[in-house]
């Protein structure tokens, strides 16, 4: 085995070898996701009923974080759970976490929170605010999930990207009926497709194709027949 110096063949100065050069800037796919989870999904709000029950149930969650964090007296009266306070978008991770367990309050608390909100002072949800925000949780779940698996630092390689990726999106597609978060489906789906144009490229399916974990016996993964049927 031969030990090459790559110091020695990069300082030659030899800009008429075409062979030598970077390999294509690949962005961050944990940032892209986090970029879909947070401007692209807001941009559900040129919808104008998203965009009024939206702003409403949000600034109540807000609201209702930043008062159990008041004071220790506070947070004793908020006995139905603690939410983290996690009102910056730029972990939205974390985020969606709080509003995950709020959903899941209102769903299986619902008249302990009633009696919370009347015990220190605070508006309660109406109905429509209370189904938004269970929809929105449903919705951004598995863009949730995703993240949590293309962040990992171990065990993870390219060959994720594209069955994670599909999954999600197949998820997505299943939300038909939604009352609210339609167009917030519709965004994130437009999202995906805007910052992932190489999802479905030779390099990506070729390298879920060789993870022992996924292989050609995965539906998810949508081979084009071109590819399947080149040769070589």
């Amino acid at each position: 085995m031969e030990l090459i110096n790559l110091d020695d063949i990069l300082s030659v100065d030899d800009s008429n070898n075409p062979t030598i050069s970077l390999p294509k800037h690949q962005r961050c796919c944990f940032h892209n996701l986090n970029l879909i989870a947070t401007n692209d999904a807001e941009k559900a709000e040129n919808d104008i009923n998203y965009k009024r029950i939206s702003r409403t149930t949000f600034a109540k969650c807000f609201a209702l974080i930043n008062k159990q964090n008041m004071s220790p007296k506070m947070a004793d009266n908020c006995r139905i759970g603690k939410i983290p306070n996690s009102s910056n978008k730029t972990r939205w991770n974390s985020y969606f976490q709080s509003m995950k367990l709020i959903a899941k309050m209102l769903s299986e608390k619902f008249l302990e929170v009633e009696e919370v909100c009347d015990k220190i002072g605070f508006t309660m949800f109406r109905q429509e605010e209370c189904f938004y925000v269970k929809e929105y949780a449903s919705v951004m779940e598995p863009l949730a999930i995703s993240l949590k698996i293309l962040e990992r630092e171990d065990n993870m390689e390219q060959g994720y990207l594209t069955p994670v990726l599909t999954i999600l999106i197949d998820k997505l597609k299943k939300f038909s009926c939604l009352r609210y978060c339609q167009p917030l489906v519709e965004c994130v789906l437009r999202g995906i497709d805007k910052r992932f144009p190489s999802l479905y490229d030779e390099n990506n399916i070729l390298a879920s194709i060789i993870h022992p974990k996924f292989r050609l016996n995965r539906p998810f993964i949508n081979l084009p027949q071109n590819l399947l049927l080149k040769e070589g």
